[in-house]
């Protein structure tokens, strides 16, 4: 059963004056280690002593106190003894309520924070035939951006994930979700311990689900991570990473941060995730649709790990072990690197793998195949392209690299998803997750050696060099498109995202908007019990397997709780080669990136130049011939007609959109000079303002698109007469030496 409620009533408290409002705040008194237990709460007002009491013991959850004191003026929460003495008072003054409902944080300052600036959406050139998928069922409310919700867990029967935090193990509990504007109580939720390595920290992580035979669900969403963030002094890495994946248009999970609380005691900050079980997909790729059923969705789920047992050593790096699903389990474990975590729709054979077994017979098969010939290769993208989306998951790889995902598929060979979409006819996507190990925080040593190309110094950890042990990767990139188009995408991230200060922008923000909680997360590591007394033997020996027996697996666990909140992310960091600064990180990508773009630029343009200076010539070569038969008039082009100039070519773009350049950057409040980050942010904030679904006009929205594509037909045929020009000025040169140019190489 689900409680909601937006306006509290108590009517113990109704007999206060009628200018008196009511005030709630947040506060735990049962596991205050650093106040004396029997303590009180209270609010005053500014300019008078008056302390009013708030109690607890009425409310609709016991970490909420509420009580009436008078309105319009600034108030400061305050902590009483037993006996009702003054021990401690805000250092602040709140601004008077202004609204009838309002749960306050003690603490904290603003309980509602200022709107974030957020990261400019990717724009991907080469994407026309990418699949676009939808955003689905709306989680702005699940994932708040201006306030940090608080998660309130309750059950007597939370010891026994503790006291077996090494086995799989699910409790019943009630849950209470509480933000600036509503209380909401869910009964009967399954609570499990989430991740593996995970486990080994003292700070635990934990999936929540919620009961469909109850109709529980938040927002239609009922299945979510709540990830501890043990291993990031930053708490910020999986965020961003998230929030990059959100801008760059891929189905994937969002992120938000709660304040967690158990049986009243408090956990600290948490990462609050969508996880990818039922109905995530029904309500993202299905937008919660009726007739919309699931497809199987697969697990990478064992790393790639020598000390492990057989078949499990190579990971869930998708290579062929054989053509049955058996065949992908160690017999002497009866273990699989990889799980099916959904079912395919209704009365499938449950932990079947016979479709994921298909597709790895299909990349296997591949290698076979002689890339040499173009109409392979043709055949090849088709037969590829209705298996599986491979933009989507080059664009994913592309940000492992730049990202630095080394604990994802092509650094570990696990932490990802295969859905098997049904609205595709079967095509598996790929999903990210599990991105706690990115951004400078690595178990993986950074490369020891490079060629010194471009490449090489964008990736770091050298993950595109681990392509022969990952064969999805290995058999794509054969393939002549699927290559150049996984390098444009590294361009496309490079202008929409890197060429401003956005990233740095949002990442100021967040820490601005985390940093207090951060503060509080870390006096609850004071009451966190040992975990491991009672097996300590099982715990070191999954600890040197899992951590110290990598790279710097040493170091990434010695650091564990030791590096401050600032440093992490704007450094300095001298001592640690396990943690890259997170301003740092960024810094460099970009500055690595600028330059490994600017190479697959010249390259487009040297391609390009190639093509025109060959038509050049061969138009020069037949304007002499002709000159030379009507008496040497016409190779320098006299008349004064406009066929074929810049003049004619951007007056054929205005009659074929309907729009001039001029009307367009009117309708889009810009200049013919704007920057593409002006120019996109401009876009997404008028087509967004005219979404019809809010009540916006189908018409002015459908010019704000047409005004965006005159504008970038615009930029793009400048490039492309620039790199005319310049190819027209060397075929000049040789022709008037009368030496023709060398033929093209194949």
């Amino acid at each position: 059963m689900r409680y909601i409620t937006i306006y509290v009533a108590i009517a113990s408290l109704c007999l206060a004056h009628a200018q008196d409002t009511t005030y709630q705040v947040i506060y735990s008194l049962k596991h205050d280690v650093n106040r004396q237990h029997g303590s009180k709460l209270g609010v005053r007002m500014q300019g008078n002593d008056k302390i009013y009491m708030l109690d607890n013991t009425k409310s609709l959850d016991p970490l909420v106190h509420v009580g009436t004191a008078p309105s319009s003026s600034a108030y400061q929460f305050v902590l009483l003894d037993e006996h009702d003495t003054l021990m401690e008072a805000e250092p602040f003054y709140r601004s008077p309520l202004t609204t009838s409902v309002l749960y306050d944080f003690y603490g904290r300052i603003k309980t509602i924070q200022g709107e974030p600036d957020l990261i400019p959406r990717v724009r991907y050139q080469n994407g026309k035939g990418d699949r676009v998928y939808p955003k689905g069922l709306d989680r702005s409310q699940n994932h708040l951006t201006t306030e940090i919700p608080t998660l309130h867990i309750q059950s007597p029967d939370y010891h026994q994930l503790l006291d077996r935090v090494l086995e799989d193990v699910r409790i019943t509990v009630n849950l209470t979700r509480i933000t600036s504007s509503s209380l909401e109580t869910y009964r009967n939720v399954n609570l499990e311990l989430s991740g593996q390595t995970s486990r080994l920290f003292n700070k635990l992580s934990y999936s929540v689900l919620m009961d469909k035979k109850e109709k529980e669900s938040l927002n239609g969403y009922r299945k979510f991570k709540l990830r501890a963030c043990a291993t990031d002094p930053s708490y910020l890495r999986e965020k961003m990473f998230y929030d990059i994946l959100e801008a760059s248009d891929l189905p994937a999970a969002k992120a938000s941060y709660i304040r967690l609380f158990i049986n009243e005691e408090p956990q600290g900050l948490f990462l609050f995730v969508d996880n990818y079980k039922n109905p995530f997909f029904k309500n993202v790729l299905g937008n919660n649709g009726s007739k919309y059923e699931n497809g199987a969705l697969f697990q990478g789920s064992l790393q790639e790990n020598p000390l492990a047992v057989g078949r499990l050593q190579s990971g869930a790096n998708l290579g062929y072990l054989g053509s049955k699903p058996t065949d992908y389990f160690e017999p002497t474990t009866n273990r699989s690197s990889y799980l099916v975590l959904e079912d395919a729709g209704k009365g499938k054979i449950k932990d079947d793998l016979k479709e994921l077994v298909k597709f790895i017979e299909f990349i296997h098969k591949a290698e076979t195949s002689n890339y040499d010939k173009k109409n392979t290769q043709k055949k090849l993208t088709r037969k590829w392209e209705r298996k599986f989306d491979v933009s989507l998951f080059l664009k994913h790889m592309a940000f492992e690299i730049l990202l630095g995902h080394n604990d994802g598929y092509m650094g570990a060979a696990h932490n990802y998803m295969l859905y098997h979409d049904p609205d595709q006819k079967g095509r598996f996507i790929w999903i990210a997750s599990d991105l706690d190990q990115t951004l400078g925080s690595t178990l993986m040593a950074p490369r020891l050696s490079s060629t010194g190309s471009k490449f090489d110094k964008l990736d770091r950890y050298g993950l595109l060099e681990k392509s022969d042990v990952r064969p999805l990767v290995k058999q794509l990139l054969k393939i002549d498109a699927f290559r150049h188009r996984f390098y444009q995408i590294f361009k496309d991230i490079h202008d929409s995202l890197f060429n401003s200060g956005a990233i740095a922008t949002h990442l100021a923000y967040m820490k601005e908007f985390i940093k207090e909680d951060v503060a509080w997360d870390k006096t609850c590591d004071l009451t966190r019990p040992d975990l491991f007394i009672k097996n300590r033997t099982e715990y070191d020996r999954q600890v040197n397997e899992k951590v110290l027996q990598l790279p710097l697996g040493p170091d990434f666990w010695s650091r564990i709780n030791k590096v401050e909140f600032h440093a992490a992310i704007n450094g300095p960091l001298q001592k640690n080669p396990s943690l890259v600064p997170l301003a740092d990180w960024f810094k460099e990508t970009g500055q690595s990136l600028k330059e490994f773009s600017g190479r697959i630029v010249a390259q487009i343009l040297v391609s390009l130049g190639s093509v025109v200076t060959r038509a050049f010539v061969a138009a020069y070569k037949q304007a002499a011939a002709n000159a030379g038969k009507n008496g040497g008039a016409g190779a320098s082009g006299g008349g004064s007609g406009r066929a074929g100039t810049k003049e004619a070519v951007m007056d054929a773009l205005t009659r074929k959109t309907g729009m001039s350049v001029e009307e367009a950057c009117q309708i889009l409040n810009v200049t013919k000079e704007a920057d593409l980050t002006k120019l996109t942010k401009n876009y997404d904030h008028l087509f967004g303002a005219n979404d019809p679904a809010k009540g916006g006009s189908f018409y002015i929205q459908s010019k704000v698109v047409r005004a965006k594509e005159r504008i970038d037909m615009e930029k793009a045929q400048e490039l492309k007469h620039k790199a005319a020009e310049e190819a027209a000025a060397a075929a000049a040169k040789e022709a008037e030496a009368h030496t023709p140019p060398p033929p093209p190489s194949s």
